[in-house]
């Protein structure tokens, strides 16, 4: 062999070294990829309930991935009692939310006990829970407050006579 055919050689060599050692360094690599564990993904959640009140065994704060929650299902959630959800409202949560459970609200009634709503503490979904009282009305009641007597109502727009005598008996206000 001459040198001219050496010198030829020299670089294929080379050639298929740097080819070589490419595909072992891309074999490294994807091995190193594969054995790393994965990063976790980014919080899934839609939106945070914030729950607290002397109702639930756990107050605080609670990521949901719907965007719409049973009320009673965030109750459950937060460590509320079984018979007690059954008594809330089928209101629907969309978060994010705050809500407070009180457990004086959330009691069963015995028979020949009625439970008052009092207007000047209930929340959006209590007030909506009483008859012809849809959210826009909840709303004003609540810009309305405080109610001195039941009949104040009557100056929310929306409510007449006629409503406040089919709330009138499932009502009551702090002062009375």
């Amino acid at each position: 062999m001459n040198s001219a055919e050496t010198k030829l050689r020299a670089p294929a060599r080379d050639v298929q070294l740097a080819i070589f050692l490419l595909g072992l360094l891309a074999l490294v690599v994807i091995l190193l990829s594969l054995s790393r564990p994965a990063l976790p993904a980014e919080n899934p959640a839609i939106g945070y309930v914030y729950v607290f009140g002397d109702a639930v065994e756990r107050p605080g704060a609670y990521p949901f991935i719907r965007r719409r929650i049973s009320l009673s299902d965030v109750f459950l959630r937060a460590g509320g009692d079984k018979a007690a959800a059954e008594l809330l409202p089928a209101a629907v949560v969309v978060p994010p939310q705050l809500i407070y459970f009180d457990s004086r609200l959330l009691r069963p009634v015995s028979e020949g006990e009625s439970f008052l709503l009092d207007i000047n503490r209930a929340s959006p979904i209590g007030l909506e829970s009483l008859p012809g009282i849809g959210e826009v009305l909840a709303r004003r009641i609540i810009a309305a407050r405080p109610f001195g007597s039941i009949e104040e109502l009557l100056r929310v727009e929306g409510i007449g006579e006629g409503k406040l005598e089919q709330i009138r008996n499932l009502i009551t206000t702090t002062s009375e």
